[in-house]
């Protein structure tokens, strides 16, 4: 019977695969095609212990979590998951539900993370902190704050990997919102790819979702509507979250929303206060079955 090798790692799985096939095929890379902050160990088949990994499962393919955003008449809404995953080829290996997906990037601009939530925080923890020549706060305007993420996260993660095939680069998704000068809400999304993070302003819809949206999707096409409040938009995000994570696996846990509005800003909104929504949404849930049927239950 012909054995099969294991290799067992733990962090970037897609990349460490990567690295794993060069290193078997005895063209390692290194230098300026990996940087070693990502791979310290670019000698050695086995890059310590976590996640298994099985030839021919993309990972990067798997959606998981869910980040939402919606733009009504007063505001916009973010919302997010709290879920956590650990998994490997067959499947998840465990879960936390205390990550946190939402982020303040200004007093008028906040982001939604989905992916390598390690390696988001990363990057934006590196732009708020370390540009004391240009600081983040004082980008008033989301339109130009999006250009200058954009050329923050170019120069310190995606022009490493220009070298390393883009379906091994790890997985980052954001959702961006704010205001232009104009005082307009926006909603940018910017995902990894081998152009770097390109940001996509959307238009005319009101709302965007990243990781697992289907359920997402077909609830804003019955519900939203884009003259809703920021109250009413912060239990349709919530109920979108709620619904997915009792479908979906990869959604869970706590749900987090923020709102942004011209007079507040972003402002987070309590934990007792999310429950409070969800408890209402689980009320006029159950109502509806009594009303879509007219009391034949």
């Amino acid at each position: 019977m012909r054995r099969r090798k294991l290799y067992v790692f733990s962090g970037i799985i897609p990349l460490a695969n990567k690295i794993l096939q060069e290193v078997i095929q005895g063209t390692v890379l290194h230098g300026p095609n990996v940087p070693r902050a990502f791979c310290p160990l670019v000698d050695a088949p086995i890059f310590g212990s976590g996640d298994v990994w099985s030839e021919g499962i993309n990972w990067t393919e798997v959606p998981m979590t869910l980040i939402v955003g919606l733009v009504g008449r007063d505001g916009i809404v973010l919302a997010a998951d709290s879920r956590g995953t650990a998994r490997d080829s067959g499947g998840i290996l465990a879960m936390n539900d205390q990550e946190k997906k939402l982020l303040k990037l200004t007093n008028n601009a906040g982001m939604a993370l989905s992916g390598e939530l390690g390696i988001a925080r990363t990057l934006i923890d590196r732009r708020l902190h370390d540009a004391e020549d240009c600081p983040v706060e004082s980008i008033a305007c989301v339109d130009r704050l999006v250009d200058d993420l954009s050329t923050h996260f170019w120069e310190t993660f995606s022009r490493p990997f220009q070298k390393v095939h883009p379906p091994a680069w790890p997985s980052v998704n954001l959702i961006v919102a704010g205001y232009n000068e104009c005082h307009d809400p926006r909603l940018y999304t910017m995902t990894l790819g081998s152009g770097g993070f390109f940001p996509h302003l959307e238009e005319g819809v009101g709302y965007v979702f990243n990781g697992v949206p289907h359920y997402a999707s077909l609830i804003a096409s019955v519900l939203y509507h884009h003259d809703l409040s920021i109250h009413s938009l912060s239990r349709l995000a919530a109920f979108m979250i709620s619904e997915t994570a009792a479908q979906h696996p990869t959604v869970g846990g706590p749900i987090r929303i923020a709102t942004i509005t011209p007079d507040n800003g972003y402002v987070e909104l309590p934990d007792d206060v999310v429950v409070l929504i969800c408890q209402r949404n689980n009320e006029q849930r159950n109502k509806l079955r009594i009303v879509f049927f007219e009391g034949d239950v």
